[in-house]
């Protein structure tokens, strides 16, 4: 049996600290399962990004995310990113 944790953060348009201290409390619930699941929610509301895509904001969490996990960055691999304009599980997404 695996163990999984998931969890949503409301960024509300703000960017995050760059060491991660604004999500530590929050990473650190989840490490030690076998798979970690994030979310974040508003992390742009500029009219520009419900035109256009730009990961400028994406990348400044994913940053502050991996340094929120500290040490136990290296036990764990990205293996998904869907953003916005993609949020939706195809079935070749499905992992068996």
């Amino acid at each position: 049996m695996s163990r999984v944790w998931c969890g949503t953060f409301n960024v509300n348009d703000k960017l995050p600290r760059s060491d991660g201290s604004d999500l530590k409390s929050w990473v650190q619930g989840g490490l030690g399962a076998e798979l970690l699941v994030f979310s974040f929610q508003e992390l742009d509301l500029t009219t520009e990004a419900m035109i256009r895509y730009t990961p400028y904001r994406e990348e400044a969490w994913r940053e502050a995310l991996e340094a929120a996990m500290g040490d136990k960055r290296d036990q764990y691999e990205r293996v998904r990113v869907y953003s916005s304009f993609e949020a939706r599980v195809e079935p070749t997404d499905i992992i068996e």
